[in-house]
């Protein structure tokens, strides 16, 4: 399950997956100028849907228009969990946070957090920690993006519940050893 987990988050980075506030893992292609206005107006009042915009008519220029998706931070991690087998909703970092144990040091596969300065008790952002990075849907000059994990930049470190290590792959049986020689009499006819 945590393979298949990293290896959704790896995707949506070599896929050059763009961020949309709101976005929860649809295709570039499938997804109009209007929609991301109408996700971007919910948030700051749209002030950046023109920065949205322009992401995704870059990535529809390029050759990852037919693989490229939409997200946003909540988004992203969510449908990585869904792509494992974890999960099988979206929801918003404190609901993220909500469903996972608080840790203090970083594993692969852990979720990071950042806060709200005025309250610790709002989760706003959230990535996902492997392999000493972090990938998060990072904002809309960004898209999706994994970069040298920077612990000074997360406040909280979690592992969700629901999300099972991978098991620990089975030895293989030791070669069954040789059977022994058997002895042989070996009769001599007298003479």
């Amino acid at each position: 399950m945590l393979t298949e987990f990293l290896q959704a988050a790896q995707t949506e980075v070599e896929n050059h997956s763009i961020y949309v506030w709101g976005g929860s893992g649809q295709l570039c292609k499938d997804v109009t100028e209007a929609w991301i206005r109408a996700m971007e107006s919910r948030t700051s009042g749209g002030k950046y849907a023109d920065a949205a915009v322009k992401e995704w008519e870059d990535v529809m220029a390029s050759p990852y228009r037919d693989v490229a998706r939409v997200f946003d931070c909540s988004g992203y991690v969510s449908w990585c969990l869904r792509k494992c087998g974890a999960f099988n909703s979206r929801t918003d970092c404190d609901g993220l946070f909500a469903r996972s144990t608080e840790i203090y040091t970083p594993e692969d596969g852990c979720l990071l957090f950042r806060t709200n300065p005025a309250n610790p008790n709002d989760e706003t952002h959230v990535g996902i920690y492997f392999g000493g990075k972090q990938y998060h849907a990072k904002g809309r000059a960004y898209g999706v993006v994994a970069e040298p994990y920077k612990a000074s930049y997360w406040q909280k470190l979690a592992w969700f519940k629901a999300l099972k290590p991978d098991p620990e792959p089975t030895p293989p049986d030791p070669p069954t050893p040789p059977e022994p020689p058997t002895e042989q009499k070996v009769l001599v006819k007298g003479n």
